[in-house]
């Protein structure tokens, strides 16, 4: 048997003397790759390849989406036939993990891109190098308008290029998954009579469909518009990456993680469908470009903050199944700078190499999308927060904690939601059985300003919105298919930072402020 295949992100040219050329080709926003005729013509003939793959081969799509929980059997000759290394999610290495991840899908998408342009008869050179340039598109759901485009979430067919230079409409390889057989999904547990991957079903089974509306509703509701507070005001590795809580030092954390963030994502767009639960989550096309951007998000604080990366007990721990040779695995401290497996972010072109600049230009494009009010060089704000913590494994399945407010006259008002992403099937996850054994201990934010604004606490003292909250804040834990459930480890605490933006530098924050009196006495 031959050894492992290394994972070394996509082909990049070098120059003659052996080293990258500068400025590897650029990831794109999925709205903008669906426009690209060449990028996307190759990418959807790919996924299609990969698709028919056997579920045996170890690049078909079957097996790379595989990775991320069941079948839990090795991976690429890695340790792990039984119960397995792979997992990092609730660790401080979450991002670091997932980005050889997508390199890997990447590599394999660019492999194929390169053999199927070699087919073109008409513009051959363009065709070949578009397959060289192709990389992994992300999908920003970070922005004010969250939804992508039709092409990933509600086309059928979707129109392409093909080798004679003819614009046809193929079937949607974006849409979903396609399992080939029931020895294939007979290993999913809840979703093994599930024949293909679906987003916010109203069940799952043979029958089971994406729900679209709902799909839709969800989306538009966006709950991660916390993303810009992340990127300007955390400056610590700890409270940035991972929705671990950390009992043995003092928890500093004031807003959601990169980890809790990308869960509302994974309960938003998956529901009780695949996306929705790590056992299966991998098998949704979707889930590469959601952690494309987890990645470009990882990119981007870790230039705000280039002191800051991943701790010393677990920067240089293997990232299982990654192979980097074929005797070694990829560490964290390998992947500090994301251009080392040849890809590169918009927001970086043109400034490798100039720390200063780019951390400037960088918080620059932030601040751009963030609230800050024009015309003022200081203004400090108080901004206030409900934290919600809980044992990560004890719903059995991914849920969340809707937050809202009674208004006058006109019912409650959703102010946001506590999203945990859970495996909900962890006996071949060491990682996950390690967790639910020792009782891990995660939390997500909800913040209330904007919520103050709308039931008219926005000004005044704080003793009248404490008021305010002790009867008219209310919570409950409800599991992605909207069940209700009972959960003795959750806790509900209300806290207040004081803000300060300052023009042209990056925002601080105060010490917290907690109001335990506002949720005293109640469930959580």
């Amino acid at each position: 048997m031959s050894g492992p295949i290394p994972i070394l992100g996509a082909y990049h040219p070098r120059d003659h003397g052996g080293g990258l050329l500068p400025d590897p080709p650029t990831r794109l926003e999925i709205h903008d790759f669906v426009k690209h005729e060449k990028f996307f013509s190759l990418y959807i003939q790919a996924l299609q390849i990969m698709y028919s793959d056997s579920s045996q081969k170890v690049f078909s799509y079957y097996q790379i989406g595989g990775i991320h929980g069941r079948p839990y059997v090795s991976w690429n000759q890695s340790p792990g036939e039984t119960t397995r290394e792979y997992c990092e999610h609730g660790t401080t290495i979450f991002a670091p993990w997932h980005r050889p991840y997508v390199a890997l899908v990447e590599q394999v998408i660019q492999e194929y891109a390169i053999k199927i342009a070699a087919s073109y008869t008409v513009n051959k050179d363009d065709w070949k190098k578009a397959a060289v340039d192709l990389r992994q598109p992300f999908w920003d759901w970070s922005l004010p308008n969250p939804m992508p485009p039709d092409e990933l979430v509600f086309l059928d067919k979707v129109e392409i290029t093909r080798a004679d230079g003819k614009r046809v409409k193929v079937e949607n390889p974006l849409l979903e998954y396609k399992f080939h057989n029931s020895e294939d999904t007979i290993t999913f547990g809840e979703w093994a009579t599930t024949p293909k991957t679906v987003r916010q079903p109203r069940s799952l089974g043979p029958t089971a469909e994406t729900d679209f509306a709902a799909l839709k509703e969800e989306l538009k509701k966006n709950r991660t518009n916390d993303t810009r507070r992340l990127l300007l005001e955390v400056h610590d590795w700890n409270s940035f990456a991972t929705a671990a809580v950390d009992r043995s030092s003092d928890d500093v954390a004031f807003t959601n993680s990169l980890e809790a963030i990308h869960g509302s994502v994974h309960n938003s767009v998956g529901g009780m469908g695949h996306m929705g639960a790590v056992p299966a989550a991998g098998f949704d096309p979707i889930f590469f470009m959601h952690h494309c951007q987890v990645d470009r998000l990882l990119s981007l604080w870790s230039a705000l903050n280039p002191g800051q990366w991943a701790p010393s007990d677990t920067v240089n721990k293997d990232l299982l199944p990654f192979w980097n040779s074929p005797s070694t695995f990829w560490t964290s401290a390998h992947l500090k700078l994301h251009h080392s497996l040849n890809y590169n972010y918009p927001e970086f072109k043109d400034f490798q190499g100039n720390e200063e600049q780019l951390k400037e230009h960088i918080r620059k494009i932030v601040e751009n999308l963030y609230p800050i009010q024009r015309g003022l060089s200081t203004e400090t704000f108080p901004a206030w927060t409900v934290r919600i913590r809980c044992k990560q494994y004890e719903a059995g399945h991914s849920f969340s904690v809707p937050i809202t407010i009674d208004r006058d006259g006109t019912g409650p008002l959703l102010v946001g939601s506590g999203d945990f992403f859970v495996n909900s099937d962890p006996e071949g996850c060491a990682n996950c059985l390690e967790q639910a054994a020792t009782g891990l201990e995660t939390q997500t934010f909800v913040h209330l300003n904007s919520a103050f604004a709308s039931v008219g606490l926005s000004d005044g003292p704080d003793e009248r919105k404490v008021e305010h909250l002790k009867k008219n804040l209310h919570w409950r834990a409800e599991k992605v298919n909207r069940e209700a459930v009972r959960l003795p480890s959750l806790q509900i605490m209300v806290m207040k930072n004081a803000v300060q933006l300052r023009s042209g530098r990056m925002p601080t924050v105060g010490e917290p402020q907690y109001f335990p009196e506002i949720t005293e006495g109640r469930e959580g």
